[in-house]
């Protein structure tokens, strides 16, 4: 070989490890720091949705030799997380019809017997909220038929 030949292969070599010294050291320059390019629809977290069923149920009972009836919502109470997102399914198991409303979530609805209805939303605050069924708002009307819903934090 020659010395000119053997001069370019030193060079070359010498180009190598430098290139390789320079690509170990960047990741300790601060302004080289990059952070990984993220796109936001394909990271972004879907808070699944927490499905509830609740069930329209009726009570009788014979108190003094008269037939007495109340109305409730089963589970009486349920408990949700602020910020959650929520699927109410509100199942009409027994009377004809019960209008609903939840007032502190800006809610209502009708059930009626044999179907299903669903509302879904988000509660945005803590504290014990009612589920009230209109039809059945005092015990001459076989009430109160109200329900509760607990907000915690998460």
């Amino acid at each position: 070989m020659t010395h000119s030949r053997q001069w370019i292969y030193f060079l070359i070599g010498l180009i190598v490890i430098a290139l390789a010294g320079v690509a170990a050291l960047l990741p300790a320059i601060p302004w080289f720091k990059q952070e990984p390019s993220l796109d936001k629809a394909a990271t972004a977290t879907v808070s699944p949705v927490r499905d509830i069923h609740l069930f329209t149920v009726e009570y009788n009972a014979k108190m003094n030799d008269k037939k007495a009836e109340a109305y409730r919502w089963d589970p009486g109470t349920i408990v949700l997380h602020k910020g959650e997102s929520v699927r109410l399914h509100i199942h009409g198991f027994h009377g004809k019809e019960h209008p609903f409303s939840i007032p502190a979530f800006h809610l209502k609805g009708t059930v009626k017997k044999g179907q299903v209805t669903t509302v879904e939303f988000q509660p945005d605050r803590t504290g014990t909220f009612e589920l009230i069924c209109h039809n059945h708002l005092t015990s001459a009307a076989h009430g109160p038929m109200i329900g509760y819903i607990t907000v915690v934090n998460p």
